[in-house]
């Protein structure tokens, strides 16, 4: 399924809900020369076009939480939508026992309170997936040197040079997996030594990787106590 036929999906609600809302408020006798009439359906057209971005934007996505209402954005919409098409029907129906203004401030309000609750429940969203994407970014680099390294151990002939390269790929893999500004020349220089290794695995030279065991074992130890520095 490609990405439009999702997005139009994530329509479909809305537009059920639209065409029912339609029928209901044209079909039933209401007094539709009454202004409050119209103030009624033209606030439940605008709660169902703010429950239809919402659905289009977020989908069903938890992550984002209201910091006023502590509510999924999606249940806030859902509320705002139910409250407003039913405050909508009640005065389309008894419209012409208040004033219109007694809606119209009613309404303006309701729509008012759900947009700053689900403008910060955005912003919260993306405060969330941008941490996430920076500590994904943040890690990536020790996921790729630990890797490199269990790769490397695998391709080892020598029994014994490839049980310390293993032991080595685990050191990495259990190091602080968050790169920080202090670590990344030392990582830089892991990576070059690593490249090397790589090259003297393929050559078979066992001397040369017996001696880059130790240089990447000592540039491993420095980066880890660079990162430690770093926190504190």
């Amino acid at each position: 399924m490609n990405n439009g036929t999702q997005a139009l999906k994530k329509f479909v609600p809305a537009c059920v809900l639209f065409v029912v809302f339609l029928v209901a408020a044209l079909a039933i006798p209401f007094d539709k020369h009454n202004p409050t009439y119209w103030i009624a359906f033209c606030f439940s057209l605008i709660a169902i076009g703010v429950f239809a971005y919402v659905m289009y934007v977020h989908g069903s996505d938890e992550r984002a939480i209201s910091r006023f209402y502590h509510l999924p954005i999606l249940r806030l919409a859902l509320i705002y939508l139910a409250v407003q098409l039913l405050a909508g029907f009640v005065f389309m129906g008894f419209g012409l026992l208040c004033p219109p203004w007694i809606p119209l401030v009613l309404f303006v309000i309701l729509l008012g309170v759900a947009l700053v609750g689900i403008l910060f429940a955005a912003n919260a969203r993306e405060q969330i997936e941008n941490i996430a994407a920076a500590k994904t970014d943040n890690t990536r680099r020790m996921k790729i040197l630990t890797q490199d390294m269990m790769t490397v151990a695998g391709r080892c002939g020598d029994p014994a040079l490839s049980n310390q390269l293993m032991q080595l790929a685990e050191r990495f893999r259990y190091s602080d997996p968050v790169s920080s500004p202090a670590s990344i020349p030392a990582e830089d220089s892991i990576y070059a030594a690593v490249n090397n290794l790589k090259n003297a695995v393929n050559a078979r030279d066992h001397y040369a990787v017996s001696s880059m065991i130790g240089e990447i074992s000592n540039l491993l130890d420095e980066r880890n106590r660079l990162c430690m520095a770093y926190k504190q």
